[in-house]
């Protein structure tokens, strides 16, 4: 027993997506990594997303860059008390990533 599934006619008479040759792009790494980019507004407005929603946990959000393992910190503080209640990445963390970082300069001594 089969089912017999009636020819899909679109409005303007093309033929559907389906019987369509597929037309390939070619998509370069570039293209993706621009993308993938966002503009500063756009970031903004993901941080003030952000803060809103850790402001239902009385909680508040810094974001702060360190330099010495070229990474973004995220510290979560308790609005109340003030104090830190979680970093991202960990402290211990970020130490033995700049331990590494400064190993890694003395084995290896020029970049690539």
């Amino acid at each position: 027993m089969g089912i017999e599934v009636p020819k899909v006619i679109t409005p303007n008479h093309q033929t559907p997506h389906a019987e369509r040759p597929v037309q390939r792009e070619h998509i370069t790494q570039a293209a993706i990594q621009k993308s993938m980019e966002l503009s500063t507004e756009d970031i903004r407005i993901a941080l003030d997303a952000l803060a809103r929603a850790a402001s239902v946990f009385n909680k508040r959000l810094s974001f702060s860059v360190n330099e010495e393992i070229g990474r973004v910190v995220v510290k979560v503080i308790d609005t109340e008390s003030d104090k830190v209640v979680k970093e991202i990445p960990p402290p211990e963390m970020q130490r033995l990533l700049a331990r590494l970082k400064e190993t890694v300069g003395l084995i290896v001594d020029e970049m690539i």
